[in-house]
């Protein structure tokens, strides 16, 4: 996967991935971590092409490494493990006003706190995977819990 980063030009400062002129899409974002440093890419409106050449081609080489990583198996054969679905170790609390009340109660030994919680593996894993990432109600005040990603801290 690093060898092929690094082919691609992306294993360094991020190149210009130019403007695409147009509003209301998505931002990707990718981040790598290897012993040679942190690797942070940031692209709006991924898939849309630029018009200028350097943004356009640094663009594809972002398209091929992530179409690499989607189809990692077959790109490294049997170096890779078995596919085992992430499951967090942390989880952040939110009770935010812009929330909506989802009608899901409150099911979890954890208080609902804002803030980062670890929960009981009997409180969040269905078939070993996250099944705590949602919105909830406690006491008609919402709630969103979302999962800590690897290298994400807690939100103050």
């Amino acid at each position: 996967m690093l060898t092929r980063l690094a082919e691609l030009g992306l294993a360094g400062e991020a190149p210009d991935y130019g403007d695409v002129g147009i509003t209301d899409q998505d931002t990707f974002e990718m981040t790598v971590t290897t012993s040679a440093g942190t690797f942070s890419h940031s692209v709006y409106a991924r898939g849309e092409e630029t018009g200028d050449d350097g943004a356009d081609d640094a663009r594809q080489r972002l398209e091929d490494f992530v179409s690499f990583l989607g189809d990692l198996e077959s790109e490294v054969g049997d170096d890779v493990g078995e596919f085992a679905p992430f499951v967090p170790e942390q989880w952040s609390i939110t009770a935010d006003e812009y929330y909506r009340a989802s009608g899901n109660p409150w099911l979890f030994s954890e208080p609902a706190v804002t803030g980062c919680t670890t929960f009981p593996d009997d409180d969040v894993t269905a078939g070993g995977t996250d099944g705590a990432t949602g919105l909830y109600e406690l006491d008609g005040r919402p709630f969103a819990v979302q999962p800590l990603l690897p290298g994400e801290d807690c939100p103050s």
